[in-house]
């Protein structure tokens, strides 16, 4: 970024928070006491210190001149000196290197002198940049990282020619360009490739798959990832022979192969991983931030910061939620007990920081419901105060009352008897603090010795932010104190003197926008109608209810802003809403009450068993009475049931034990075969043994012990199974 600049050059940019005249632009910096001095060459004047600008004003002038690089890099203008003795690149990919990393130089040279950083810092800060700009999957247009003097616009095909960059690299490339031995820039790249086989198999394709799996699945091993691989590639891949640049085919490295390779990988693109794996750790721990993003702020109630969160103590009706609201000048703080974030909350917040502090010029706040309300846009418009509504998903965009959540929970509702923990792990440990047996069947606010009402919850709150938080030293204020910072400041602050008519302006809207129209009857709302004499029949209007009175409406003109009148009902003037609300809920409370009363004498009679005997009484009453006929059946029996049947009479004593075999039924004994001479002829002397035993036992004759176990191994076997399916039960002759 250029280091001087006159005022007409300044106004010629028409930067953000500037005047756009050349004499406006003078008069700003005398009143804010730029540093300047006289200007060199004709005309005179005067120049003006670009650090002395706003920082908006800033980070647009870096933008614009980066991009002007950026398009100079781009054409090729970037002047290469050359000397009598250098190297020509030996093909088109060192020519490509050689251009690319010229590029490269160049716009660290450009970094180094915008960022006003010393040599070493700059070549760490600058390549953390270009890696992660680089790491950005578009392939199309430049690619853009850091902000402000830390801006750098790396341009697409540089970004594709060389991915990462170190700062040895950067010093090394930058003593070659001052040599003007700007051929040895494309490298003389020799010896094995970079990954190793995997990292140059098929063209790269293998390792740029790899690296998707990583990606996808971070919790793949590398024996998954081999079997991933395999499958997608198959067993051999495709490298290139160094020196003949031959394709050859090879295997698959072994898991070893793979796990060294993945280590390497992982640890060369941790940023980029970590960037895609866990965005949320990555932004906590990795991403590139300011010191202060804020520093434009300059007095109190210029801005301010806006968020809730659950509260880590329980009350003694549940757990609430806090809705704190910071004021970046000063780091002041006040917070605002709710039993669940709603607009009435966030108004209410506001309203008791315009008491405290005076009316502010802008509030950052996320795109929560309870802030995008149509009600919270049209009071907050309405006072005059600008919104700054924080990109989706973006908490770093107001991180300071991030912050302040996080110093409220840690430093004041830790100390609370009802604590409950900043995490589910905490919650956990603090129950097992207690013993089991103490905390066996008790409830959660016995468990966290909860003791206190959301009243007194607000009540301490309020003292703690302004008796221990607004005088301890801050960080962010050099040291000083948020009370010393608010009570050291003599500017004017815009202050609502008419509490009542605050009180009015932020009332609920009448209706889902607040837009009515006047008919003959007057204001038709929640079912009744307001009246005024001054009400036209036709106009449209713009309401709000009253919040103390059910029965008025105040009515202001469509402008939302030019107050007509207080429009009436009758029937309902004079009663408070909310004591109507409780007395609609008793009533409601009274009236199931009255319902369930009569009901209250079958409930006790019902057990809890009741239910399952009636159904099983009245499925035996529908169908115990249907018997299914009986089917034809036989009986089924085999030699082995028939010895179990007698067995099981003998042990009833229904007959005698047998000790010998009945004569009346002749034992069928196959005498041995002898040894056959060939194989062929023992197995056919097998098979036809096996078949007289089975016709033995079908005629019913008794089969000695052994010859039956036989029989039963033989059955069994390859070579029955094939003698039965050849002859289909026959005895071959």
């Amino acid at each position: 970024m250029k280091a001087w600049m006159t005022a007409a050059e300044i106004a010629a940019l028409t930067l953000p928070g500037l005047p756009t005249t050349k004499r406006r632009v003078i008069d700003f910096a005398d009143r804010n006491g730029w540093k300047s001095r006289p200007r060199s060459g004709r005309g005179g004047g005067f120049e003006y210190d670009t650090a002395c600008l706003p920082l908006a004003a800033r980070l647009t002038l870096a933008q614009v001149e980066a991009r002007e690089t950026a398009s100079a890099i781009q054409a090729g203008e970037l002047p290469i000196p050359a000397a009598a003795g250098d190297v020509v690149p030996a093909n088109a990919a060192g020519v490509l290197r050689r251009d690319a990393r010229l590029v490269i130089v160049g716009l660290f040279r450009d970094f180094l002198a915008r960022s006003r950083l010393q040599p070493t810092m700059a070549r760490q800060v600058f390549c953390h940049l270009y890696n992660e700009a680089a790491a950005r999957p578009n392939p199309d247009g430049a690619h853009v990282a850091g902000q402000g003097p830390l801006l750098i616009t790396v341009p697409a095909w540089v970004r594709n020619a060389k991915r990462t960059v170190c700062p040895n690299s950067i010093r090394n490339w930058m003593v070659l360009q001052d040599e003007g031995a700007i051929g040895r820039l494309a490298g003389a790249y020799k010896g094995r490739p970079k990954g190793g086989t995997l990292g140059q198999a098929n063209g790269g394709a293998v390792a740029t798959f790899i690296g998707a799996l990583v990606l996808k699945a971070p919790h793949l091993s590398a024996e998954a990832i081999r079997d991933q691989v395999e499958a997608e590639f198959g067993a051999t891949v495709e490298v290139v022979l160094e020196g003949t640049g031959e394709v050859k085919g090879v295997d698959l490295p072994p898991l070893r192969a793979f796990q060294r390779f993945l280590a390497s990988w992982k640890s060369e693109h941790a940023e980029m991983i970590r960037r895609q794996t866990d965005p949320d750790g990555f932004k906590n721990t990795m991403r590139v931030s300011g010191r202060n993003m804020n520093a434009w702020v300059a007095r109190p109630n210029m801005l301010w910061e806006i968020d809730a969160s659950p509260a880590d103590a329980l009350c003694q009706d549940g757990r609430h939620s806090v809705y704190v609201v910071v004021d970046i000048f000063t780091r002041r703080m006040i917070v605002l007990v709710t039993r669940t974030p709603r607009t009435e909350a966030v108004l209410g917040l506001i309203r008791k920081a315009i008491l405290a502090w005076g009316v502010p010029e802008t509030i950052r706040t996320d795109n929560g419901s309870d802030f995008a309300s149509r009600w919270a846009a049209s009071a907050i418009a309405g006072l005059g105060i600008k919104v700054d509504v924080c990109d989706p998903y973006s908490p770093w965009q107001k991180g300071t009352v991030e912050r302040h959540i996080g110093t409220l929970q840690k430093c004041f509702m830790e100390l609370l008897p009802g604590y409950a923990g900043h995490s589910v792990a905490e919650r956990k440990r603090i129950e097992a603090r207690k013993e089991f047996s103490e905390r066996l069947g008790q409830p959660e606010e016995r468990a966290f010795a909860v003791e206190l009402t959301a009243r007194e919850l607000q009540t301490m709150a309020d003292e703690w932010c302004s008796a221990k938080y607004e005088h301890r030293a801050h960080g962010g204020l050099k040291g000083k104190t948020p009370f010393e910072m608010a009570t050291g400041y003599a500017g004017a602050l815009r202050r609502i003197e008419n509490v009542r008519a605050l009180d009015t302006f932020l009332a609920p809207l009448a209706g889902k926008d607040g837009f009515k129209t006047v008919t003959k009857f007057g204001i038709r709302h929640d079912k009744a109608d307001f009246r005024h004499v001054a009400l036209v029949p036709g106009t449209r209007v713009f309401c709000r209810e009253d919040p103390a009175d059910m029965g008025r409406l105040v009515v202001y003109d469509e402008d939302k802003v030019t107050f007509l009148c207080v429009a009436e009902c009758a029937e309902r003037l004079g009663v408070d809403p909310g004591a109507a609300v409780r007395a609609s809920r008793e009533a409601q409370k009274e009236r199931t009450a009255a319902e369930v009363a009569p009901l209250q004498a079958d409930i006790r009679r019902i057990k809890p068993r009741d239910m399952i005997e009636r159904v099983l009484a009245g499925a035996r009453a529908d169908h115990g009475t249907v018997i299914a006929m009986p089917k034809r059946t036989e009986v089924h029996t085999s030699p082995g049931l028939e010895g179990a049947a007698e067995a099981a009479r003998v042990l009833a004593g229904e007959a005698p034990v047998r000790t010998r075999e009945p004569e009346a039924r002749p034992v069928a004994r196959i005498e041995r075969f002898e040894a056959p001479k060939t194989e062929i002829q023992m197995k056919r002397e097998r098979w036809a043994r096996a078949r007289e035993l089975e016709a033995a036992l079908e005629a019913g004759q008794v089969v000695a012990p052994e010859d039956a176990a036989w029989l039963v191994r033989y059955v069994r076997t390859p070579e029955y199974q094939g003698f039965l399916m050849a002859y289909d039960g026959a005895v071959e002759a």
